[in-house]
């Protein structure tokens, strides 16, 4: 892709455009803000520098519609985002007025590269790490419906038990999962518990997982409860067990019933794909459940995104504002 095309594909509405596209924008428009900046002789600079602004906001566009749309975020979210394009038409104004001379004040040098300091760090940042949010509740007790993710990309081939985003080969949305197969390996779930190589990985029953019957996320969808139904605003409970894989990597799992995909033949794993399963055992479309039935099924690794590391901020509704609402414990919070 020429330098042109790749620069282009940023500025645009259709919510395709990647971080590589982001990226070149950036480092293209921030050349001109710090040339503008050092140009004594540029009469607009002022309009120059709301131009790029103006641009920048239009490039970003594109991506935060992607995200929105891989997360499944609602359609009327996009007619906020236009706000951004409509900067253009007042910038333009700001470029053909002509402008009155002014005295043109000495500065640092060094204050001319703050722009540019500022970002190559948003530039860096975006590189060292994506966020993502919890729409489901595939993961549960691990990630909650609102978590909202710090997901760093692969550096190194993952491990077992690593929690992941991955793309879905047809259609490319987002999922989370637990990474339990990897190529060569044999799984089988017997009673609810994974039969790893033939091995049964070891459970240990815990303290019930409790959460309140009511409406989660944007969609409105309400937890499947061990002790249902139950009505709104009663405790929905769960079995909740710690699983520990051969290498000594534990976290819990929840158990809802006794369902069909608690008992399913060896899935051997081809190279180079890996096998996932979710937390909450039995609300999770993952590698049991063939991708042509609307499973993940084998899960190529060139379709792996990166590990989940931290938990930013959590709000049951996705509604971020709402900081009443946020669950504080998990703020930050490690996922292991």
């Amino acid at each position: 892709m020429s330098l042109r095309s790749y620069f282009s594909a940023a500025f645009e509405w259709r919510g395709t455009s990647g971080r590589g596209e982001l990226a070149a924008a950036i480092v293209i428009l921030g050349g001109a803000l710090l040339a503008a900046k050092t140009l004594p002789e540029l009469s607009l600079e002022r309009g120059v520098i709301y131009l790029g602004a103006a641009l920048a906001l239009l490039c970003l566009f594109g991506v935060m519609r992607r995200r929105l749309r891989t997360i499944g975020g609602s359609g009327y979210w996009m007619w906020v985002l236009l706000v951004t394009p409509l900067w253009l038409p007042f910038v333009l104004v700001l470029l053909l007025r002509k402008a009155a001379p002014r005295p043109r004040a000495d500065h640092s040098p060094a204050l001319a590269l703050v722009p540019g300091l500022l970002l190559a760090l948003l530039l860096a940042s975006r590189m060292v790490w994506a966020p993502y949010w919890v729409p489901s509740g595939s993961m549960k007790p691990t990630l909650l419906v609102g978590d909202y993710l710090m997901v760093r990309p692969l550096s190194q081939v993952p491990a077992r038990g690593d929690v992941l985003v991955y793309r879905r080969a047809t259609g490319g949305q987002a999922y989370l999962g637990r990474l339990i197969g990897l190529p060569g390996d044999q799984v089988q779930m017997v009673g609810g518990q994974i039969h790893l190589n033939g091995a049964p990985v070891p459970q240990t029953a815990t303290d019930p997982f409790v959460e309140a019957m009511e409406s989660q996320g944007p969609n409105g969808t309400v937890p499947r409860c061990a002790n249902g139904p139950v009505g709104f605003g009663a405790d929905c409970r769960k079995e909740r067990l710690t699983e520990t894989l051969p290498e000594g990597r534990a976290y819990d799992v929840l158990n809802i019933e006794d369902g069909q995909m608690d008992n399913t033949g060896i899935f051997t794993v081809p190279d180079g794909h890996a096998f996932f399963l979710g937390d909450n055992r039995d609300n999770s479309l993952d590698s049991r459940i063939a991708l042509a039935v609307g499973g993940s099924g084998m899960v190529p690794l060139e379709t792996l995104v990166g590990r989940v590391s931290h938990v930013l901020v959590s709000e049951p509704r996705g509604a971020y504002w709402a900081v009443s609402n946020w669950r504080w414990g998990r703020i930050f919070k490690e996922i292991k």
